[in-house]
């Protein structure tokens, strides 16, 4: 187990991505070196280690730092699951194999290698499931005791531990005790958000100084518990939508020999430990309902990538049965074998067998070897981030309203500390009076009525220039990648406005090429979706003031600069848009050919 431990650490230690990347991975970066707190629950554990390795590793880059927290909260993962697998006395081969696949699955590989919680939650997750399992085959106190310290701490993290301790409840009345009291260990660390919002750091997400604060911090109050984001509203078909993907993602993942092999592994665990049966089965039906209550909106590459993420837990499970599986199926052809024992060929089984298992596990690894690769030096997050907080005038009103854009820009302006002249202002969170407060202390210029509404917030301090995100009316013109609020509709302004933006895509060359292998990773998706449709919003803002001169020069510029087969998805929007504005008899015969045929 060394050496695989050795190599595990090494090929991370060497694959961590250089740049900030894309999800919640900036933000949590951001929030440890700015001593902020991040997106409810809080993450105050997961926050308290990002500074400690910070300090400690100060001759690593932070970003690095931070790394090494899911590296070792990987190798931690592993011992538990090692143990569990053994106490089922499967083969240490077999054991072996099992945690090197589950290691280089793309998921658990990518989010091991970029700042985030997944790794440490696994970590809880499995020590939970560990002494859990030791109290019921031995009663000692000592492991009850040690399995409610990993909920706890699993509470100062993240909610779904909640998921992997009801079935121990269910199926053993001993864990009943006083001892539920040493899950009480996650407060001290809830100490740290209240301590932190004091100080009225950077990023406070509920303004946990005060009880009702912290209260919503700790419940997700603003999402719902379970919910993925603000304003999730139930949709029965949706729901069940992302039961199908995930059986989907799983497939993909485990490919159709995995998935056999996890089919046998649950036939061969009924038969070991009618117990951890028992228990994954009702802990894999919980897990099903979380995600049926996540309620993600799968039609949107940034919510897709959101979700597989939570598929990380699911696949900890699913590893039990995958290890059982080749250890059933071995179990099944050394039968096999010696039902063949006259037959000469019959020594070639067990070899054939291990040689099939190998071959599967190196296929995997290097296929998703050349991904990883990829992401180490892709610093599109970075170029993003430092491109939006390029295109406001001085002293400009920045309104950036979803993850996508607030995460990664934060990390340049509150930590980098680039362009500080900007007000940078969240504006989901202005509904919070806490809020509002913040944004007046912090720039005190700005005019900000008690009674929030966001459009009334716009016209107090259009004085200002003011970019956003997405237009909240008909006044916003497309500026690059945001927008511009406008009230003057000029000609001069219009032939502004068409400068920048041809200089932004044609001259500057804004728009990201990501590669085959970056594709696969879904936030580099949802990043080209997010420059392929403001690229598309200047389209449209060149028929609507009827420039088809402009229009024309700019898709004929468009086409010698970029290549077609890297940007099909702006193509498709494009063809869509000007068959239903019925304007392509107005495009040269050139832009017919491609956009409307």
């Amino acid at each position: 187990m060394i050496f695989l431990y050795i190599f595990i650490f090494l090929t991370y230690f060497f694959s961590q991505s250089k740049f900030i990347f894309g999800g919640d991975s900036p933000e949590f970066l951001t929030t440890a070196l700015t001593y902020s707190i991040p997106h409810p629950p809080g993450y105050p554990l997961y926050t308290i280690l990002e500074i400690i390795f910070i300090k400690f590793f100060f001759f690593f880059s932070p970003l690095k730092a931070v790394n090494l927290i899911s590296i070792f909260s990987h190798l931690v993962t592993l011992y538990f699951i090692f143990k569990i697998l053994k106490g089922l006395r499967i083969k240490t081969l077999f054991v072996v194999l099992t945690l090197f696949f589950y290691s280089f699955l793309l998921i658990v590989w990518l989010y091991n290698v970029v700042p985030e919680v997944y790794a440490l939650n696994n970590a809880l997750i499995s020590g939970l499931i560990f002494f859990g399992l030791k109290f019921h085959q031995t009663k000692k106190i000592f492991y009850r005791r040690l399995f409610f310290i990993f909920f706890g701490l699993g509470l100062s993290h993240h909610h779904s531990i909640i998921i992997f301790l009801i079935p121990f409840l269910i199926l053993e009345k001993n864990f009943f005790s006083f001892d539920i009291l040493f899950s009480l260990v996650f407060i001290p660390f809830y100490l740290y958000p209240v301590v932190s919002s004091y100080f009225n750091p950077p990023i406070d997400w509920e303004n946990s100084q005060s009880i009702s604060g912290l209260l919503r911090l700790f419940t997700r109050y603003s999402y719902g518990t379970f919910s993925a984001y603000f304003g999730s509203i139930p949709n029965l078909v949706n729901q069940l939508t992302i039961l199908l993907s995930s059986l989907i993602l799983i497939i993909g993942e485990f490919k159709p020999l995995g998935v056999f092999l996890i089919l046998f592994g649950i036939f061969n665990l009924t038969k070991k430990n009618r117990f951890l049966f028992n228990y994954i089965l009702i802990t894999f039906f919980l897990y099903l309902i979380f995600l049926y209550l996540t309620n993600f909106n799968l039609s949107y590459s940034f919510s897709l990538a959101t979700f597989e993420r939570y598929l990380i837990g699911l696949y900890l499970i699913l590893l039990i049965f995958f290890a059982l599986g080749i250890d059933e199926f071995y179990q099944l052809i050394f039968k096999l074998k010696e039902k063949l024992i006259n037959f000469k060929t019959s020594q070639l089984i067990i070899p054939f067998y291990y040689l099939i298992l190998i071959l599967f596990l190196l296929i995997n690894f290097f296929n998703n070897f050349k991904v990883i690769y990829s992401l180490k030096t892709a610093n599109h997050f970075e170029k993003f981030a430092k491109t939006i907080l390029e295109i406001p005038k001085k002293n400009s009103i920045l309104l950036l309203k979803s993850d996508l854009t607030y995460f990664p820009v934060s990390y340049f302006y509150y930590y980098m500390k680039l362009r500080s002249d900007i007000k940078l202002v969240f504006p989901p969170m202005l509904s919070r009076a806490y809020y509002r407060k913040k944004v007046k202390k912090q720039f005190p210029e700005l005019k900000i009525n008690n009674n929030y509404s966001l459009i009334d917030f716009i016209k107090s301090n259009q004085i200002q220039s003011i970019y956003t995100e997405v237009p909240y009316d008909d006044n916003f013109v497309p500026v690059g990648i945001l927008w511009l609020y406008q009230t003057k509709k000029t000609k001069e302004s219009q032939d502004l406005i068409v400068r920048l933006n041809f200089d932004f895509w044609l001259k500057n060359k804004n728009l990201p090429i990501i590669n085959k292998n970056l594709k696969k990773i879904m936030f580099f998706q949802s990043l080209s979706e997010f420059y392929q449709e403001r690229l598309m919003n200047f389209i449209a803002y060149l028929v609507e003031i009827k420039n088809y001169q402009k229009l024309n020069e700019f898709l004929n510029q468009f086409n010698k600069i970029y290549d077609y087969k890297d940007y099909q998805y702006f193509f498709n929007l494009a063809k869509k848009y000007f068959k239903q504005e019925k304007i392509c008899q107005k495009l040269s015969p050139i832009n017919q050919r491609i956009f409307c045929l």
